[in-house]
């Protein structure tokens, strides 16, 4: 039972790493506009996370890719997939995405919301429910590099032989304490 809750606690974590896309969006201030060198694909392969997140010209996300089963997602989407990492299936609904971006301290915050997803785990077990990842930090000045602290605000339930649908416990303050931190390299422009 330990090894069965402590792996779908694990793989909860994975699952909320980064997540989908929904309706995209951006919020640069009323004077500004989002810089033409942040358009483009953000690669993080920290860990071997394979986090990606595509950039519009206007500061929309375009796609997302989520570590937790591979899926690549665009605003508004629900996606199917197959997870690689547990042999199960799932599915992400997504929720809003928006960028902001303070030229003045050259910080990139980006907000992924999910709706609802669900996992199933290698063994038998389900993961499910809604996540909201805030990445936040600042662009080198080069503008090649990204460093984000990475905050979750999960609400997810989990069911295995012995749980149904048991509502994981999260503490209010993690909010305010990052979870990770990740290494975004710009990979291409559009």
């Amino acid at each position: 039972m330990k090894k069965t809750w402590f792996m779908l606690v694990c793989l909860s974590a994975a699952a909320l790493t980064l997540a989908g896309c929904g309706g995209s969006g951006n919020n640069v201030g009323q004077e500004n506009q989002f810089p033409k060198f942040l358009a483009g694909t953000w690669d993080c392969n920290d860990n071997n996370e394979g986090l990606v997140i595509v950039f519009e010209p206007n500061g929309a996300i375009a796609s997302a890719v989520e570590p937790f089963g591979k899926p690549k997602m665009g605003p508004g989407e629900r996606v199917d997939f197959n997870n690689v990492k547990t042999g199960g299936k799932g599915f992400y609904e997504a929720g809003l995405f928006t960028a902001d971006y303070k030229p003045a301290t050259r910080e990139l915050k980006v907000e992924l919301t999910i709706e609802r997803y669900r996992v199933e785990t290698e063994d038998g077990g389900v993961i499910e429910g809604k996540s909201t990842d805030i990445l936040i930090g600042r662009v080198s000045k080069n503008g090649k590099i990204w460093q984000a602290e990475w905050y979750a605000i999960p609400e997810y339930y989990v069911t295995t032989d012995i749980y149904k649908n048991f509502k994981v416990p999260s503490d209010p303050n993690d909010v305010f304490e990052p979870q990770g931190t990740f290494t975004f390299r710009k990979v291409s422009s559009p």
